[in-house]
């Protein structure tokens, strides 16, 4: 009997799988939603067998009107490769053609190009909605061509980059093709290996780029993607496609708002969520007994209440708003002080003190966690942290920076830093096993790859960690979700808590001003007699004491900027601060190219680049990833006037003009001309002003760690040490200034002791004692950590 009941489910089993071949209909795709298997021309030639396929991949390079395709045995015109396709076509060997046109070229000659060839039949998908391909016929069209703007490619470093989503869908994320070029192992398990870029980044591989010998696998693969049952859906917002959609099934996947997914079993579920969103329905299934139609998700504005699980207000005591009965404990060292801009805040003044939940953490660790916080840190400690949970995760101050830490002592740190006795409004939004971004005063500053959060049960600590990283200073309005909060929300919640909340002494002392104001006006002609009496015998006004150092003069604003000195930074007049916009790997690319163009003539190689940044890549590989990197660094310094990366007799160099301001290039200007003036024992202190503002941020791209890297930041330790100590000999160089210079050579060398000896002296001479003895205190500190043994070199010998 137990065999029958198994063979009827076998029997059961086999017709479910039946019924999508022959009971349910599998729907059209559309244009972006097929596979097709194409060749590389730069390493197949058009001859033969290799004619018979329908799609192509050019790499162009345009020399003033010729283009000309880069192959493997030299250069081949591409007018001449286009005229052997079109004969094809006219002999009807081929029914249409698709062409894949990378490289650098002007876009208008090229169409121009393809337009004479093909006769005007040539359908571009700059203009092409992705309709169904059996309809470009209907249209007179058996040439569609795809442009840079219009594809994307599929490999390790576009599919698994720090922020998928920014890299592969950052202009527009709906109408591209994606292309995938498998390496030999993937060429090996060539099935799976597409299913595994589908899944990654919810979008079918459209071109599967292979060999010629291997030209039938790809075809038998490209045709079972293409038949394969698939989960097919769209997110809207307000009737629009949201982008950058996380899945609860699929940790580390995002999507745009227009997706699909492979079904390889009976059936799928998946959940979509995007921070700051309620998606309905939260979870949909969909089997092989089902229409592949496209399944529709709404999207709708959260409340900031929404799963809020703690909310510290910090008036006068430590409450949870969200949970008032809970006993939290309070540790010495901890006290509740007024704050001019925020009113009653909690203060964290000696080391070991904490605030303790005292309660269990009831945070998801599978689902998105908020935080945001106003800090106002009293000093910057190399760690300082302001919330923990356990082993799990601890948010901190590192030297100013936000650092999230998690259970593997992985720091996670982002850029700028906060400064000492300043209140910023901070927080961040981790989204389990995929990305984390963090917030400062309402924007999002940056993000990358989070590693695995452990759960943990243990109470929320603030103002301390596990690690007993004190925080010193002062927090208010903490506030933890149990979601993710989007960029929107973060905006408004930092506008809104931007104005102090008010205490009830704060009302109180409102009402007696209030009465007070009222009494005024009652006497308030008493009032003006007694000042109009005092007004006929003024006193003179008693002139306060200058006491701190006279200002170095500041630059004039510039629009456009480009920053390496201290932390990279980018700004334009257009947006403001656009530094986030650049990744890691395109900031390093940028002052790589800076610095070679500056400091060597020579410009730099593609195998140089290749070498820096794509070192064990083939060379294949390091072609592709290099024309990917540099094509969205020129999209990017395209928004600065006067920049650009060009490509001239076979090297990269970096070129600008005066309308945007390179503090590299200016540094470099300064340095000559300060040369040159101590060489004539003229000194013009603007010039030294304006070299000091640039080195006072400290030496290039202090926040980077990289091989290629410290060479150059030895050069600038070496110039700025070399030149300050002969400015400072000169006569005509003022005490003010000699301070100044010496802060610089500590930055770049912060035991340097000739600068120590030029700081020391001239605050003294200047009357400041006190600084004088903290700038030696701190030196003879550092020399101890470093060397476990004292400064040898007494305060008095100084």
């Amino acid at each position: 009997m137990a065999l029958f009941y198994r063979l009827i489910i076998s029997l059961v089993i086999v017709v479910i799988h039946l019924v999508p071949v022959y009971g349910v209909k599998q729907v059209p795709l559309r244009f972006d939603e097929k596979v097709f298997v194409t060749l590389d021309a730069s390493c197949n030639r058009l001859e033969g067998r290799g004619l018979e396929c329908g799609s192509f991949l050019f790499n162009i390079q345009q020399k003033d009107d010729d283009f000309h395709l880069a192959t493997t045995s030299g250069q081949r015109g591409l007018k001449s490769c286009l005229e052997q396709l079109n004969n094809k076509l006219e002999q009807r060997r081929l029914s249409e053609l698709f062409l894949i046109l990378e490289g650098e070229y002007e876009k208008a000659k090229l169409k121009t190009l393809l337009n004479k060839v093909f006769a005007n039949q040539v359908l571009f998908a700059d203009t092409l909605t992705f309709q169904q391909t059996d309809s470009l016929s209907n249209k007179g069209k058996k040439i569609v061509c795809l442009l840079n703007d219009r594809i994307t490619r599929l490999s390790k470093d576009t599919a698994n980059a720090v922020l998928p989503y920014h890299g592969r869908f950052l202009n527009d994320p709906i109408n591209r093709m994606l292309i995938f070029e498998p390496n030999s192992e993937e060429l090996d398990t060539l099935s799976m290996a597409c299913v595994n870029k589908w899944e990654e980044t919810g979008r079918v591989p459209n071109f599967i780029v292979v060999p010629s010998d291997q030209y039938t696998k790809g075809q038998e693969v490209a045709s079972w993607l293409n038949k394969l049952r698939r989960f097919r859906g769209e997110l809207r917002y307000k009737g629009k496609v949201l982008n950058e959609i996380f899945w609860k099934q699929l940790p580390g996947t995002v999507t745009t708002g227009s997706f699909s997914f492979p079904i390889l079993d009976y059936s799928r579920i998946l959940s979509p969520y995007k921070n700051g969103f309620k998606i309905t329905p939260g979870e949909i299934i969909h089997h092989t007994g089902m229409d592949d139609i496209v399944r529709p998700f709404e999207a709708y504005d959260t409340q900031i209440e929404d799963r809020l699980m703690y909310h510290m207000l910090f008036d006068n005591r430590a409450v949870n708003e969200k949970e008032p009965e809970t006993n939290i404990l309070v540790s010495g060292g901890v006290e509740w002080c007024s704050d001019d801009k925020r009113g009653m805040v909690v203060r964290f003044k000696d080391a070991n003190s904490y605030l303790d939940y005292g309660k269990e953490n009831v945070l998801n660790f599978n689902t998105p966690i908020s935080f945001s916080a106003w800090v106002k840190p009293e000093k910057v400690e190399r760690f300082m942290g302001i919330i923990g949970i356990g082993a799990a995760f601890s948010f901190k101050l590192m030297e100013g920076r936000l650092d999230f830490t998690t259970a593997k002592i992985k720091d996670h740190i982002v850029e700028p830093d906060l400064k000492a006795g300043e209140w910023t409004h901070i927080g961040f939004v981790v989204n389990p096993n995929a990305t984390i971004d963090f917030f400062l005063n309402g924007q999002m500053i940056g993000g990358m790859k989070v590693s695995r959060l452990e759960p943990s049960k243990q109470s929320v600590i603030i103002g301390n960690n596990i690690w007993g990283e004190q925080f010193f200073g002062c927090i208010d309005e903490l506030m933890i979700w149990d979601r993710g909060i989007s960029e929107k929300e973060f905006a408004e919640l930092y506008e809104e808590q931007v104005s102090p909340k008010r205490s009830n002494l704060q009302w109180w002392l409102l009402s007696v001003l209030g009465i007070l104001g009222l009494v005024f006006l009652l006497l308030r002609d008493r009032l003006r007699k007694t000042l109009e009496k005092r007004s006929e015998h003024p006193v003179e006004e008693a002139k306060p004491e200058i006491t701190e150092l006279i200002a170095v003069d500041k630059e004039p604003v510039v629009p456009y900027r480009i920053d390496i000195f201290g932390s990279f930074n980018v700004v334009n007049a257009e947006e403001g601060n656009v530094t986030k916009s650049y990744s890691p790997l395109l900031r390093e690319l940028l002052a790589f190219f800076m610095l070679r163009t500056v400091f060597s003539e020579n410009g730099i190689t593609s195998k140089e680049l290749s070498e820096v940044f794509w070192p064990g890549f083939t060379k294949i590989q390091a072609k592709e990833n290099r024309g990917t990197n540099i094509r969205r660094l020129r999209n990017l310094i395209e928004q600065l006037p006067g920049v650009q990366i060009i490509y001239r007799d076979k090297r990269w160099f970096f070129e600008s003009t005066e309308e945007t301001q390179v503090d590299l290039i200016a540094f470099v200007e300064f340095c000559d001309k300060l040369k040159a003036e101590v060489k004539s024992g003229h000194l013009d202190l603007g010039s030294l002003s304006h070299f000091l503002n640039i080195i006072g941020k400290g030496n290039i791209l202090k926040n980077i760690e990289s091989e290629w890297l410290d060479a150059f930041k030895s050069k600038m330790s070496h110039e700025v040490t070399e030149l300050l100590p002969r400015v400072c000999a000169l006569e005509k160089c003022p005490a003010i200034y000699r301070v100044e210079c010496a802060k610089a050579m500590l930055l770049f060398d912060n035991l340097n002791e000739e600068a120590l000896a030029i700081l020391v002296h001239n605050l003294m001479e200047m009357g400041n004692h006190g600084q004088a003895r903290q700038a030696y205190d701190e030196f003879a500190k550092r020399y101890e950590n470093l060397y476990d043994e004292p400064f040898p070199v007494s305060y008095n010998s100084l």
